[in-house]
């Protein structure tokens, strides 16, 4: 029988694998040689330190998140024919509530590489969003006010529904949505927020 071959791709998605089953909590250079049945060796033949695996690990999970978030077509009824910031907002939210694991790795744990996901939700938000006939007229302080507005108010919203304190129907997270992007717009963001609540 030939020696299995352990390379940075296999360890990779094996360590992305693990992340998404089981947690960042279980993610250890242990933990991901016992998924591949081998010693952690292995693993330091093909990155430096845990530090390089973390990160190529993290640009992994965030190409991941990137994907599921920009796509801009949903087959659901209510979303037909949204603001792509909308659909896209609504694409973080299913993320967050489907991919808990992954979505804890990105924003609460150890993985989390704040300053990179910004940069990186910024250059989707230029790219797909920016362009659209809605927003193409917007200044930089608009657009920027707007991301950052949308961000923050997506990542909170996104916490207390993946953590199930609050419910709220796909309808209800559109109207949400689009009432957030109207006070944005508007320099008017004091929304009533009783509805997380009532």
């Amino acid at each position: 029988m030939g020696r299995k071959i352990f390379t940075k791709k296999l360890i990779l998605e094996t360590a992305f694998d693990l992340l998404k089953t089981q947690g960042v909590d279980c993610f250890s250079a242990r933990n991901l040689a016992k998924q591949l049945s081998c010693s952690v060796q292995p693993l330091y033949s093909e990155f430096d330190n845990m530090e390089e695996l973390e990160d190529a690990l993290f640009e992994r999970l965030f190409f991941y998140f990137r994907n599921k978030i920009c796509l801009l077509r949903r087959v659901d009824e209510d979303s037909k024919n949204l603001d792509p910031l909308i659909t896209m907002g609504l694409n973080y939210l299913d993320f967050a509530k489907n991919e808990f694991k992954l979505y804890q790795a990105i924003y609460f744990r150890k993985f989390a590489k704040r300053h990179l996901m910004k940069e990186h939700l910024k250059d989707v938000f230029d790219r797909l969003v920016l362009p659209t006939s809605k927003y193409k007229k917007l200044s930089e302080k608009e657009t920027n006010k707007l991301f950052s507005g949308m961000w923050l108010f997506l990542a909170g919203l996104a916490y207390l529904l993946s953590n199930e304190i609050i419910y709220l129907t796909q309808a209800q997270q559109i109207d949400f949505l689009e009432r957030v992007i109207q006070a944005i717009l508007q320099d008017n963001f004091s929304l009533d927020l009783s509805i997380l609540f009532g």
